[in-house]
């Protein structure tokens, strides 16, 4: 079994949020009281948001952010520990709880990349990296990350200064700035 980092595991919270968005958009809460599988995919996708949010590591949860780690963990007391869930009480967790928490995921998605991105730089044996050399770098961290999300936490890290991009005409590369690389930060 493989050891899956803190940025799959914001993954697998974010995919759930986004597909109970997507289950419950346009219906109203007598369509879904009424609706037993929708009400199953609801409580699937609780699970799996709440068992990741368990496995995020302390480090990452100690961090000043907007996500309600314990709330989200607690969630799966709630769905495995009744066989029949109040309807209610399952709109509200799915409804409320739910709301905005996908900003804020995408948000500490994003950071985990440039973390990422930096960790790999600082760790890689060479100074210089095409853009493909950086993105295989994420994805040994980040197996699920995508190449547009990686470019562009790549440029933020770049207006931030600790990434250097630079151009050779026909060769474009990123360097980690004060390991290799010297000049001005661009």
């Amino acid at each position: 079994m493989s050891v899956k980092t803190d940025g799959q595991y914001i993954a697998h919270i974010l995919k759930s949020v986004q597909k109970i968005g997507k289950y419950l958009s346009g219906m109203s809460y007598e369509d879904f009281a009424s609706d037993d599988k929708t009400q199953d995919a609801v409580i699937r996708r609780l699970e799996v948001l709440s068992e990741a949010a368990g496995r995020i590591s302390e480090v990452l949860k100690s961090k000043d952010c907007d996500v309600p780690w314990g709330g989200l963990q607690e969630l799966r007391q709630l769905v495995q520990g009744d066989f029949e869930l109040d309807p209610d009480v399952l709109w509200r967790k799915a409804v409320n709880d739910m709301v905005g928490l996908d900003q804020v995921l995408a948000h500490l998605s994003h950071e985990n990349l440039k973390r990422a991105i930096v960790e790999f730089a600082e760790g890689a044996a060479k100074t210089k990296f095409y853009f493909k050399d950086l993105e295989k770098g994420v994805h040994s961290i980040i197996p699920q990350a995508s190449a547009r999300d990686i470019k562009r936490a790549a440029s933020e890290l770049v207006r931030e200064g600790t990434l250097v991009y630079f151009s050779t005409g026909s060769t474009t590369m990123y360097g980690l700035w004060g390991r290799g690389i010297t000049g001005e930060p661009g």
